[in-house]
């Protein structure tokens, strides 16, 4: 398969996985070239992101890193991948994607995952968030107890989460939809 070819199959699964509906043209359709006047009359944005979501693989799998990128609606600096061959049992990808948070710092996606003889396995991820809140609700906690209300930081933590959902959104299934777009646009080779 060339590398268009997986990147445009990458970016559909991605876009299919984050919003959770299917594109109404059929993947093929992306490949098919119009002329410029007609795309930009009938199509003048890329649905679902699709160019800064395939920069975003371009940048994960050949570098450079690409900062404040919006992609599904939410920014992300996207770090190149580094890769350990692991001779037979194949090669493992490290990646990290950060949300852009403006003012605080962000929050960062890692995502591991195993490639051999052209599947991914053992696709993995962590988040560590970023914001104000894992500084904040440990110090909230301790001024709460000095002040005789018993309070536990995890519940903090879990409502200032809460509280920068609403506010930032969602943002978890767009940088996991890049981290699959990413696995499955990596060529072994």
């Amino acid at each position: 398969m060339k590398i268009k070819s997986k990147i445009v199959t990458a970016t559909f699964l991605a876009a299919t996985l984050a919003t959770g509906a299917l594109p109404s043209a059929p993947v093929h359709a992306a490949e098919k070239e119009a002329p410029i006047q007609q795309r930009e009359a009938t199509n003048p944005v890329q649905p679902l992101g699709q160019n800064n979501l395939e920069t975003a693989i371009h940048a994960a799998l050949n570098g450079p890193e690409v900062k404040k990128i919006k992609v599904f609606e939410h920014e992300f600096n996207v770090k190149e991948i580094e890769v350990v061959d692991r001779g037979i049992t194949g090669k493992d990808v490290y990646g990290q994607i950060s949300h852009h948070l403006s003012l605080r710092p962000d929050d960062q996606f890692y995502y591991k995952f195993t490639k051999k003889d052209g599947e991914v396995t053992g696709f993995e991820f962590h988040i560590d968030r970023g914001g104000w809140t894992p500084v904040m609700a440990p110090l909230l906690s301790i001024v709460a107890a000095y002040n005789g209300i018993l309070v536990n930081p995890a519940d903090l933590n879990k409502l200032g989460q809460e509280l920068g959902a609403l506010v930032d959104g969602r943002w978890e299934y767009a940088a996991q939809s890049i981290a699959t777009a990413v696995s499955l646009s990596f060529n072994e080779e």
